[in-house]
C-alpha cells in the first residue's frame, strides 16, 4: 500500500477570520471589528475617519493620521491580528439600533480607499445565534 502524506499546517492564535477574506462585525455596544485582511487593505493605519451615509445606510472607514481631530483609533483586539474601533458615539448619534452583533457580508473598497460596510445587508451571524449566552433569546435582524 502506497502512503500519501499531506502536511497539516497548524493554525496559530490570531488566524481566526483571515481565511474569510474581508471580514467586519459591529456589536450593539459600538465595537467595530475588522480582521487583518481588511486592516491590510486600509493600509494598516493608526486611525480612521468614520463616515455614515444615512440614505444608503452605509458606514465608511477612511485611513487617516492619528493626530487628526475627528479620527477614531484602531486598537488591538485580544490575540487577533485584527483591530477594533470603538464607535458607540456613531450608533447613538445616528440612531442605529442593532439587535445583536451583526456581520457585514458586502464589504468593499471604493476608489478613494474607503472601506464600505453596508448595514442593509448586515445580518446577525450564526455564530452569535449559537453562542451559549444567546440560546434563550434569539435576536431577529431589524430593518434599518
Amino acid at each position: 500500500m502506497r502512503t500519501n502524506w499531506q502536511r497539516i499546517e497548524k493554525r496559530t492564535k490570531g488566524n481566526g477570520y483571515s481565511h474569510l477574506g474581508l471580514y467586519a462585525s459591529l456589536s450593539r455596544s459600538g465595537q467595530l471589528y475588522v480582521n487583518d485582511v481588511a486592516f491590510d487593505g486600509l493600509g494598516r493605519p493608526a486611525a480612521v475617519e468614520i463616515y455614515f451615509d444615512s440614505v444608503n445606510n452605509r458606514i465608511g472607514l477612511k485611513p487617516v493620521s492619528a493626530s487628526m481631530r475627528n479620527s477614531f483609533m484602531l486598537r488591538k483586539f485580544g490575540y487577533s491580528k485584527g483591530k477594533v474601533i470603538r464607535m458607540n458615539q456613531v450608533l447613538v448619534d445616528y440612531k442605529i439600533d442593532l439587535p445583536a452583533t451583526v456581520q457585514f457580508y458586502d464589504i468593499e473598497f471604493d476608489d478613494d480607499n474607503v472601506l464600505i460596510l453596508d448595514l442593509r445587508t448586515a445580518r446577525v451571524s450564526d455564530r452569535v445565534l449559537k453562542h451559549r449566552d444567546n440560546k434563550k433569546r434569539r435576536p431577529v435582524m431589524a430593518k434599518f
